[in-house]
């Protein structure tokens, strides 16, 4: 048993098998360009989340705190500017904009530490190659940044996902999806989808190759083989 998501999913769900009208007109709706409009907010608090930590890191280590060392603006400012931009690709590339990859359970805040991290290692580097200023980079900025950063951008993804939740109980940011299997395992699916609006998904149909095409199981048809 298996639930396929999506257009691409169900599509790939009846190849090889007998495609009847009834199972072509429900996956011959377009897809719904929900996921980039749910993603895009998240792109770009991820963006301000990082702005704000390292602005805040340079007040909290260099204006409140008692710095010794020589100190450059300019230097910390092409840092920012390259962090931004490079975070984002960090995350992207750690799938944090994916959308199958959000909105539940807790790997979604584990892998914005990992990221995080990750993109600590690039300022560091960055720093090593930059020639133009002769300075260390601040060990204690280093780590404002990090904690900055983790706190602020799992606590505002934190709140978007309660914010989508709440969308999708109105009918938002919803995905169509086939059950492959009308037993008693995939009407366990069904009710369990049904019953969590949370997730997004819209079950149309079973896939079951023991079962006659149109027929009904739990209020929904069995769409192909």
């Amino acid at each position: 048993m298996a639930v396929r998501i999506g257009q691409d999913e169900v599509w790939s769900t009846v190849m090889g098998t007998r495609r009847l009208p009834a199972l072509q007109m429900e996956a011959e709706v377009k897809r719904r360009p929900s996921s980039f409009w749910m993603v895009l907010p998240l792109f770009l608090i991820d963006a301000a989340c990082i702005a704000l930590s390292l602005a805040a890191a340079y007040q909290l280590r260099f204006q409140l705190m008692r710095y010794y060392g020589p100190l450059s603006e300019a230097f910390y400012n092409r840092l920012a500017w390259i962090a931004i931009p490079m975070w984002l690709v960090i995350f992207a590339l750690y799938r944090l904009y994916h959308p199958d990859r959000l909105f539940g359970g807790m790997r979604e805040y584990t892998t914005v530490i990992n990221a995080c991290t990750t993109g600590l290692v690039g300022l560091i580097l960055y720093s090593f190659l930059d020639r133009n200023v002769d300075l260390d980079i601040s060990r204690g900025w280093l780590a404002i940044v990090w904690f900055l950063s983790v706190i602020s951008v799992s606590s505002t993804r934190f709140g978007y996902r309660r914010l989508v939740y709440y969308l999708r109980r109105r009918g938002l940011f919803i995905r169509r999806a086939l059950v492959v299997g009308a037993n008693e395992e995939g009407q366990a699916v069904v009710s369990q989808l049904r019953g969590s609006p949370e997730a997004g998904m819209e079950v149309v149909g079973f896939v079951d190759p023991a079962l006659p095409l149109g027929m009904t199981v739990e209020g929904l048809r069995v769409l192909g083989k």
